[in-house]
């Protein structure tokens, strides 16, 4: 929901479109194969998030999320400052007010090389 509410504002952005980059436990498990790692293992965990509210959330993500802090970085103030208030309109729209919970998962690649 995060992506997408940041391509409702900015459209060109080519965030969350298509699967991720090693996002499938096959896949990167074969690229780590390929790299020269044996007895490859992939385990997913889950981080479960929680948020005060949409606020609390987006602040996170300025600091926390690689993309967004690079947009915060690369845009003027004034640019940043009207892309935020859009992107934080359409995150509460999609997540309501209260608190913001949702979970994330990582792919951790364990192997011997």
């Amino acid at each position: 929901m995060m992506f997408a509410s940041l391509r409702d504002v900015m459209p060109e952005l080519p965030l969350g479109r298509g699967p991720a980059p090693l996002g499938q436990p096959d896949e990167f498990a074969a690229a780590l194969a390929d790299a020269g790692f044996t007895g490859v293992r992939i385990e997913p965990v889950t981080h479960e998030f929680r948020f005060a509210d949409v606020d609390t959330f987006w602040t996170f993500n300025i600091s926390g999320n690689a993309p967004v802090a690079l947009l915060h970085q690369r845009l003027a103030p004034e640019r940043w400052q009207a892309f935020e208030q859009d992107v934080l309109a359409r995150l509460r729209e999609r997540f309501g007010a209260g608190e913001v919970v949702y979970g994330q998962t990582a792919l951790l690649g364990l192997g011997v090389r």
